[in-house]
């Protein structure tokens, strides 16, 4: 797939951070990162913050976007700007996500999400061109494998999104890979190289919004093989700065935080965002954190008054570990579920990766919770999937199979059998008994997936005369075997439409449906076995 092209681009568009990283075909292992300096930074990524004009146009990303809001706040011209951050977070926790979703601002102004995707995703690709340009004189996008990642927790709706944000974008549909998080980790976190033949790792994913855990096994071609279906939540590096914030509300009241100024606000999350990249335990060692004036009015008359010097707010280790307890009691909890599954017999390494795991408390946390195992934190955490998904891109077949997350299926009308199916479901068409609600399963819960390879293929009928189209609606479900669509764990997740024009054979043409379940995305393509046309078919996740 990626054979013709030059340069191998992965995008990392983050909850928290986002960046890029490249390298050419003919030095694979020169990884080049992107990089943003300012006057008291110096790093690969950049915050994932954007800025948007009253009229709703782009004006910057990262630390220049908030700097930007931030001035215009003092200034008191803020208000009719829209400043979007940790907003990535809404393709997993909106219920119908739609391309018409809105999303609100860090002052609760409302904007179209693809709108606000999109630009962010455009910014990197435009940074990642002119810095080409630069330094390589002669720049031509057909030569870019475009690579983006996705935490492997994601449905497929969620998925779907990224795809039609980065086409706003510009970036081709046909030169982009999108690729799971975990799986891009695994490959720069050495899985080849410290693990022998057969041996089973844990990639431990830890970011900002979402935590993903994969089990991968090396090959005899040195490649990998996902070989548990991929597991996680939200319990991110976020949820700190939610704990945080909890604390500021009920020590200085509502009141006073509800009074403080958008730039304010912004300085306090900077402020602790560096105390919390440095917290681990040492009696030496105190946290500051800058407080606004607004906060530090009225301290005399509060109790928080004893840990604030000047205009900072002091914080032992102790007070700070308090924040890190919910996320991390939820991350170690769910790797003990996991561990306990039969297919974890043999697992010797944790390998930690992603932004949230540079924190030594979930490090110490997860090291003290599974001494049995040995348990790595990659050389670089935060660029670990950056890094990764530029292999993917120059070799897209190098992870080698995965499980399925669930069971995946069509709901159908099928003859109804007496004894086994439900009295309830039977209808009567054309005469016949049939049975509604059926589920069609395509592939099952943690099933081997081969890439590139798992292809399955399932036949129907159309349901009337001088029907020129099918539309079928696409179920998954954690049960390994539901029968109908309407059982517990089985749910809608979107529409998949069959172009069929020609009308040869009527209500008798066979419909082939072939569903691809071996890419990070689900593919399909029909044919009607009565004429031999193959026909376009689309999925549809993102629903009316």
């Amino acid at each position: 797939m990626a054979s013709n092209k030059i340069v191998s681009v992965a995008l990392d568009f983050g909850t928290t951070y986002s960046g890029y990283a490249f390298s050419f075909r003919h030095d694979k292992e020169n990884i080049i990162t992107s990089r943003w300096t300012g006057k008291d930074y110096t790093s690969i990524k950049a915050p994932t913050s954007i800025l948007f004009t009253a009229e709703k146009k782009f004006d910057s990303f990262g630390f220049e976007a908030e700097d930007n809001y931030a001035e215009l706040s003092k200034n008191g011209t803020h208000k009719d700007w829209y400043l979007f951050k940790n907003f990535k977070l809404v393709l997993i926790n909106e219920k119908k996500l739609s391309r018409d979703t809105q999303i609100r601002d860090f002052g609760g102004k409302k904007m179209a999400a693809m709108d606000v995707f999109s630009e962010g995703i455009r910014f990197l690709k435009d940074d990642f061109s002119k810095i080409c340009s630069k330094q390589f004189l002669v720049f031509d996008d057909s030569y870019v494998q475009w690579v983006l990642t996705v935490p492997a927790i994601w449905d497929d709706a969620a998925k779907q999104f990224m795809r039609l944000a980065a086409k706003k974008a510009g970036i081709p549909d046909e030169s982009l890979l999108l690729v799971l998080e975990p799986d891009a980790a695994a490959l720069e976190a050495s899985v080849s190289r410290m693990c022998e033949e057969g041996e089973k790792c844990m990639i431990l994913d830890c970011g900002g919004g979402t935590v993903d855990v994969s089990i991968m096994k090396k090959t005899s071609k040195g490649r990998v093989d996902c070989i548990y279906r991929p597991t996680g939540g939200v319990w991110g590096g976020t949820k700190v700065d939610d704990s945080f914030q909890e604390f500021l509300i009920e020590n200085f009241g509502v009141d006073n935080f509800k009074r403080m100024e958008r730039h304010e606000i912004l300085d306090v999350l900077r402020s602790f965002e560096s105390a919390k990249k440095k917290a681990h335990r040492s009696e030496e060692i105190q946290f500051k954190i800058r407080l606004p004036l607004t906060l530090r009015e009225d301290i005399h008359l509060l109790p928080i008054k004893e840990c604030v010097r000047r205009d900072k707010l002091i914080l032992s280790f102790d007070q700070v570990i308090k924040f890190f307890e919910k996320p991390v009691n939820s991350i170690v909890a769910h790797l003990q579920e996991v561990i306990e599954e039969p297919e974890m017999y043999g697992l010797k390494y944790i390998i930690m990766v992603g932004g949230f795991s540079e924190s030594v408390i979930l490090q110490s946390a997860v090291q003290n919770s599974f001494p049995k195992l040995c348990v790595l934190v990659a050389e670089d955490p935060g660029a670990a999937v950056l890094k990764g998904a530029v292999h993917v891109g120059h070799d897209p077949k190098i992870i080698e199979s995965r499980r399925s997350a669930y069971t995946y299926g069509i709901e159908s009308m099928t003859n109804f059998i007496e004894k086994y199916h439900n009295p309830m479901k039977m209808k009567i068409i054309d005469g016949k008994k049939k049975c509604s609600d059926t589920f069609i399963k395509f592939i099952e819960i943690n099933e081997v997936i081969q890439i590139n390879q798992t292809t399955v293929t399932k036949s129907f009928h159309p349901a009337h005369f001088g029907q020129t189209s099918v539309r079928l609606s696409v179920y998954r479900s954690t049960l390994g075997n539901p029968l109908y669509v309407t059982d517990p764990g089985c749910e809608k997740i979107g529409g998949l439409a069959v172009q069929m024009p020609d009308l040869t054979g009527e209500k008798e043409r066979v419909v082939e449906v072939s569903i691809s379940f071996g890419e990070t995305e689900l593919r399909v393509e029909a044919a009607d076995k009565t004429t031999g046309r193959k026909y376009t078919a689309a999925f549809d996740f993102l629903g009316d």
